[in-house]
């Protein structure tokens, strides 16, 4: 990004011009840590598909797929 070969105020015609989409390619490539995740999806770990399973399951079923929180896991307020 950086090579402007023409004036683009000169320019009438509505064509792309010579650094068309570099900041945005730029940009996408900064923000992609692994580039085979453009090819397709990771495969799931077999704890995480376990997981989905029984929550689907649940889910078919009309059952409730929150977690349930112990007491001492629960905020407690108290008055002044």
């Amino acid at each position: 990004c950086g090579a402007w070969p023409a004036n683009l105020a000169d320019s009438h015609a509505g064509l792309n011009y010579a650094n068309f989409g570099c900041a945005n390619q730029r940009n996408f490539a900064a923000m992609v840590s692994n580039p085979a995740d453009l090819l397709g999806p990771r495969t799931e770990t077999p704890p995480a598909s376990e997981k989905r399973d029984v929550q689907w399951q649940k889910h078919t079923k009309g059952e409730s797929t929150i977690s349930k929180k112990h007491e001492d896991e629960r905020v407690r307020v108290q008055g002044n």
